[in-house]
């Protein structure tokens, strides 16, 4: 009997202090909640403010970092400062300055790894471009209908060039450094009538897909056999009308009067003549009518 009235004591007792704890625990809780919101970390991070100079908006993202959101200024040279109201640059929105008519030149500081999509998209009148060499990625549409753009940046650590990235630009040249190990990608439409785009140099692997270079005057793509077949086989030069070198090597030319291709491209244009002539492209049509014309000839 006093086993049990012992037994019932101590329960009672274990009983009594887990509501004291846990009337403790709840205690702190709202008393830390009252000092620190639990809500704080995410709402700070989506906070959008204006700088103290009015010309930008941007998010914290962190104590001491930011993404900048949009571009408040009338300048006609930017250079993006590294930080903003103390909080450093390490992010840009979409769309930052899509838009603007008034940029003619614009720099982005070190530490930015990715260019969002549509970032200087109708950008009408900017003419030279610098990138940070941190950037891996060109997003899609980003730099579409920069109509005077004739002066930009290729960083060396850029993996992938996204759809429709330079579609209308005015660039005459995309030069890549070096080449790095890994395969990187030219989107689909990426230099869709770039219409001053004369020469490409593309080291190392890369996926060039559908109509990465349609309707541009591309005269000379100097790049591995490898991404041609890949190319080819994705329409990514139709409608590119004056393309009519392959790394250097004019695509035809006559010998003892018959026009013939160079066996170096014979091995990678001829498999795909029929999808070439189809596209109109200019390399091969020009061989081929060359050819044909020889033929009727000795006939």
């Amino acid at each position: 009997m006093s086993f049990s009235i012992r037994s019932k004591k101590i329960t009672a007792s274990l009983m009594a202090l887990t509501m004291l704890t846990a009337a403790t625990a709840a205690a702190e809780s709202n008393f830390i909640s009252k000092i620190i919101p639990t809500n704080s970390i995410s709402a700070s991070a989506a906070t959008v403010q204006t700088s103290a100079d009015g010309k930008w908006k941007y998010e914290i993202t962190s104590t001491y970092t930011c993404k900048v959101t949009k571009y408040l200024g009338h300048e006609t040279t930017v250079i993006v400062p590294e930080a903003i109201d103390s909080r450093t640059v390490n992010a840009f929105g979409a769309g930052a300055f899509k838009d603007n008519g008034t940029i003619r030149s614009l720099t982005i500081p070190r530490g930015i790894g990715s260019v969002p999509s549509e970032f200087c998209m109708n950008c009408s009148n900017l003419r030279y471009m610098t990138l940070s060499p941190g950037v891996q990625t060109i997003g899609a549409r980003a730099f579409k209908n920069t109509s005077s753009l004739i002066s930009f940046y290729i960083p060396v650590g850029l993996t992938t060039v996204g759809d429709n990235a330079f579609e209308n630009s005015n660039i005459s040249s995309f030069t890549f450094p070096y080449p790095i190990s890994g395969t990187r990608t030219i989107g689909s439409n990426a230099f869709l009538n770039a219409h001053n785009l004369t020469e490409v140099t593309l080291p190392g692997a890369w996926n060039i897909k559908a109509d990465a270079f349609s309707g541009t005057p591309l005269e000379n793509i100097d790049t591995p056999e490898s991404n041609l077949t890949y190319a080819f086989s994705h329409h990514a030069f139709r409608g590119a009308y004056n393309l009519n070198k392959l790394n250097g090597f004019q695509i035809w030319a006559t010998k003892a009067g018959q026009p013939y291709i160079h066996q170096w491209i014979r091995t990678y244009v001829t498999p795909y003549e029929s999808t070439l002539r189809a596209d109109n492209v200019k390399m091969y049509m020009t061989y081929y009518e060359a050819y044909q014309n020889w033929l009727n000839s000795h006939h």
